[in-house]
């Protein structure tokens, strides 16, 4: 959880002291904080697709690094964050320079929400080993020559 620090209550994880900071907000439990009033629904959107509830793009959320999660993952992570315990934490911190903005309201700079392809389906999840090895015992007679062969 480098964006949102260890107890999910905010991290400033960019400063460059030239203008750009970026800090991810508080994500833990709690009244107040941005995921208070999430539905499933919105933990989809924001992790897989970095878009808010109101339909607008999450600036900086690396939703591209989610975005193919197995349902079951997304769901343990999600589990995770509303498992932490509540801490007092800040809001989302997204300065910066004036170049660099211009370049994000022309479309030079794109969010994950822009470069993604939504269309994309969730990576099946694994089966496990045994049940694979399985499968290849109890089918193992289709590849055995006979003697008619």
């Amino acid at each position: 959880m480098d964006c949102h620090g260890a107890k999910g209550n905010g991290h400033m994880f960019h400063d460059d002291g030239k203008g750009m900071r970026i800090a991810g907000p508080n994500i833990g439990p709690g009244p107040g904080n941005v995921v208070a009033s999430y539905k499933p629904e919105d933990w989809v959107r924001a992790i897989r697709h970095g878009v808010a509830p109101g339909g607008r793009p999450l600036m900086v959320m690396p939703s591209e690094d989610y975005n193919r999660l197995t349902d079951e993952d997304l769901a343990a992570l999600v589990g995770y964050i509303r498992h932490l315990a509540p801490t007092e934490g800040g809001a989302a911190v997204v300065e910066l320079p004036l170049p660099v903005r211009a370049l994000y309201g022309f479309g030079f700079i794109h969010d994950a929400a822009g470069e993604i392809d939504h269309a994309l389906p969730p990576m099946p999840t694994p089966r496990p080993l045994f049940l694979r090895m399985k499968n290849r015992i109890d089918s193992s007679h289709l590849f055995r020559a006979t003697p008619d062969s």
